[in-house]
C-alpha cells in the first residue's frame, strides 16, 4: 500500500508543478523576482500562493485502515482517515520566492483551512503548515542569495517540515495506534514527493532567472547602440533641438509614456503634456529630481498617483549635465531588466560625454594635454573586451556580467583619475585591478600576471593610468606569440632613497633593438594602434615627477622585456 501512497503523491506532485510552471510564465509572477514589491503586491502574492495551497490540501491523498482514497478533488476528511497533502511544497515555494511576508500570509490562509478540512488531524496539520510556513520565512536568507535558491538546502527544509507533520500527527492524532500506522504508511512517500517537488521547481525557478538574466544581456548590448547615438547628437550642445531627438529615441526603445530631457536648470524637451496632466509644474522640486541632480545616480520613483519614473542623470566631466526623465503608467513596468539598462546607460553617456569634453579641452586648451592622455583608453582593448562580453553573453551569462562590472569600474575609474594630475599610488592600484580582471578573462589560458607590492606604499603619488598601459604593451607585443604560458611580473618596492621602484617585465620575444631606445621617446605606431601608450606615461612621468621619473626599458637575458620607472617621495621633497 505504501507503492500506491508514493504513486498516488506523485500524480497530485505532478499536477501542482504543472500549475506552478504556468504560474512562473505569468508576466505578473516575474514582477515578484524583478523588484521589492509593494505592499500590494505582497498581499496579491500572498493570496494566490495561498489559494495554491489549498489546491494542495485538495489534491492530497486519504488513507483509511482499510483502503486508500484517490480523487482529483476530495471532500472533507472525516473521523477514521488521514490526509496526506501536498500543501507543505507550496508553502515552501511562496517563502522562498515571495520571501517572510509571502511564506507566513500563505501559510497562515493555507493553514486555516487545512484545519476546517481535516477533522481527524487538521490541527496537526495546519499546525504543521503554519510552523512550515514560520521556518521557511526564516531561513529564507540562508536558502535564498540574489534570488538563487540553493537546492540542497531547500531539499533540507522540506525533509523537515514532512518530519515536523509526522511527528504532530503521531503527538496529536488518536487512537495512538491509527496515527503510528498511518505515519508509517505516509512517511517515505511525501519524503521522497516533497524532495523531488522542490528540486523541479528550484530547477523552474534558476530557467526563469537565465531567461531574465539573457534579458538583461541583451538590453545591455542595445545600450551600447543607443549611447553612440546619443553622442552623435550630444556633440551638437545640449539644446531643445538635441533633447527632441534623444526624447523620441529613448519613447521608441522603452515602454514609456513621456519622456523629459533636461539640463540642471530647464526643461528642453518633453514627448507630450504628460508633466501638466499629472500637475507637476515644479519639476526641480520634485525631491527624486534634486537628488538625481545632487548625487549623480539613477532615481526610482514609484507612486500610486498614476505613473512612475526613472530618471538617469548624466554627467559631463564631474558634474552634472542634465536629466533623462522615462514616465510609466504602471509601476510594474519598471523592471531589474529596465532599471539595469537605464543605469548602464547612463554611465556610458557620461562617460562618452567625458571624453567628448577631454577631446575639446586638449584642442582648446595646451595645458590639458597631460590630463586627456590620462583618459585615454586604447580603443581596442574596449572593442576587444565587448566582444568577449558577447561572446561570454551566450555561454556563461554570470561571468558576462562579471566582466561588464569590472569594464564600468575601469571606466568610471579612469573617468574619475582623470581630473588630477597625480593619484595616490593606492587609487592607481585599484583601477589596475579592474584591468587585470578584465584581462584575466579574455586571456585565461594564455597568461598569468603577478603582483608583487610592498605595504604601506599608498601615500605616494603617481600619474594615474600609469602602470595600467605599461601591463597592456606587454600583453599586446611582448605576449602576441605566446599561446599559453605568457607571464607578466608586475613589482612595487622602496628604494633606498626611500622613493619607489616599479618595474613591469614579461618573457614575452623582447623589443627589437631598433626600437628599443625609441620607444618611449617617442610616438612608434602599429598594427594594433597609434603607439602612444608606452610615450605618453613617459612623457607624463617626466613633466609631472622629474627626469629622474621616466621610463628605462632594457630586454632580458632570458626572455622578455623589463619597464621600470621611479617615484619619488614626494613629502620628502616638500618638507612635510
Amino acid at each position: 500500500m505504501m507503492l500506491e501512497v508514493l504513486i498516488s503523491l506523485l500524480e497530485r506532485i505532478g499536477i501542482l508543478l504543472i500549475i506552478a510552471f504556468l504560474i512562473m510564465k505569468a508576466p505578473h509572477f516575474r514582477y515578484l523576482l524583478d523588484y521589492e514589491a509593494q505592499r500590494t503586491t505582497y498581499v496579491y502574492y500572498t493570496m494566490i500562493f495561498g489559494l495554491f495551497g489549498m489546491i494542495g490540501t485538495y489534491a492530497g491523498t486519504v488513507i483509511t485502515e482499510e483502503q486508500l482514497v484517490s480523487a482529483f478533488w476530495l471532500p472533507r476528511i472525516t473521523d477514521g482517515q488521514i490526509l496526506a497533502p501536498v500543501t507543505i511544497v507550496s508553502v515552501i515555494f511562496a517563502a522562498l520566492l515571495g520571501g517572510p511576508m509571502v511564506g507566513i500570509g500563505s501559510a497562515i490562509i493555507a493553514g486555516v483551512h487545512l484545519m476546517w478540512f481535516d477533522t481527524t488531524a487538521g490541527i496537526a496539520s495546519g499546525l504543521a503548515v503554519l510552523i512550515t510556513g514560520f521556518v521557511a520565512s526564516y531561513t529564507y536568507r540562508f536558502i535564498v542569495s540574489n534570488h538563487i535558491i540553493h537546492t540542497a538546502r531547500a531539499t533540507y527544509l522540506g525533509i523537515l517540515s514532512t518530519c515536523i507533520y509526522m511527528i504532530l500527527i503521531t503527538v496529536l492524532v488518536r487512537p495512538f495506534e491509527f496515527s503510528i500506522d498511518a505515519v508509517t504508511l505516509i512517511a517515505v512517500p511525501m519524503v521522497i514527493t516533497n524532495s523531488l517537488a522542490i528540486i523541479i521547481l528550484t530547477m523552474m525557478i534558476r530557467t526563469t532567472l537565465n531567461e531574465k538574466e539573457l534579458g538583461v544581456a541583451v538590453e545591455t548590448g542595445k545600450a551600447f547602440t543607443i549611447s553612440e547615438q546619443v553622442l552623435g547628437y550630444l556633440k551638437e550642445g545640449l539644446t531643445p533641438k538635441t533633447a527632441q531627438s534623444i526624447a523620441q529615441m529613448f519613447l521608441k526603445e522603452f515602454r514609456a509614456v513621456a519622456v523629459v530631457v533636461t539640463d540642471t536648470e530647464k526643461i528642453l524637451f518633453q514627448t507630450n503634456d504628460f508633466l501638466k496632466e499629472h500637475k507637476i509644474e515644479t519639476l526641480f522640486e520634485e525631491r527624486e529630481v534634486s537628488q538625481a541632480v545632487s548625487t549623480g545616480t539613477l532615481q526610482v520613483v514609484r507612486k500610486g498617483n498614476g505613473f512612475s519614473a526613472l530618471i538617469i542623470p548624466f554627467s559631463r566631466s564631474t558634474h552634472v549635465a542634465g536629466l533623462i526623465l522615462l514616465y510609466f503608467r504602471e509601476t510594474k513596468h519598471i523592471r531589474s531588466v529596465e532599471i539595469v539598462f537605464a543605469e548602464g546607460l547612463g554611465k556610458l553617456i557620461s562617460y562618452q560625454l567625458g571624453l567628448l569634453e577631454t577631446e575639446k579641452l586638449r584642442v582648446l586648451l595646451k595645458d590639458t594635454e597631460v590630463r586627456s592622455l590620462q583618459a585615454q583608453i586604447n580603443p581596442h582593448f574596449l572593442f576587444n573586451t565587448l566582444n568577449t562580453i558577447v561572446t561570454l553573453i551566450r555561454i556563461n551569462p554570470d561571468q558576462a556580467r562579471a566582466v561588464m562590472v569590472h569594464l564600468a569600474n575601469f571606466m568610471r575609474l579612469n573617468l574619475k583619475l582623470m581630473s588630477s594630475p597625480l593619484v595616490s599610488l593606492e587609487q592607481e592600484l585599484v583601477l589596475l585591478e579592474s584591468y587585470i580582471k578584465i584581462v584575466e578573462v579574455r586571456f585565461s589560458e594564455q597568461l598569468t600576471i603577478d603582483l608583487l607590492i610592498e605595504d604601506n606604499l599608498t601615500y605616494y603619488k603617481i600619474p594615474p593610468a600609469t602602470i595600467q598601459p605599461l601591463l597592456e604593451n606587454s600583453i599586446q607585443h611582448g605576449l602576441k606569440k605566446k599561446a599559453t604560458g605568457g607571464k607578466v611580473m608586475i613589482s612595487i618596492e622602496k628604494t633606498e632613497e626611500n622613493g619607489l621602484r616599479v618595474i613591469v617585465s614579461d618573457n614575452g620575444t623582447g623589443i627589437p633593438e631598433d626600437r628599443l631606445h625609441s620607444l618611449a621617446k617617442q610616438q612608434m605606431a602599429s598594427k594594433k594602434g597609434t603607439g602612444i601608450g608606452v610615450f605618453n606615461v613617459n612623457q607624463r612621468l617626466m613633466a609631472l615627477l622629474g627626469e629622474n621619473a621616466q621610463l628605462r626599458i632594457r630586454n632580458l637575458p632570458e626572455a622578455g622585456c623589463e619597464i621600470k620607472f621611479y617615484l619619488p617621495n614626494l613629502n620628502e621633497e616638500r618638507g612635510l
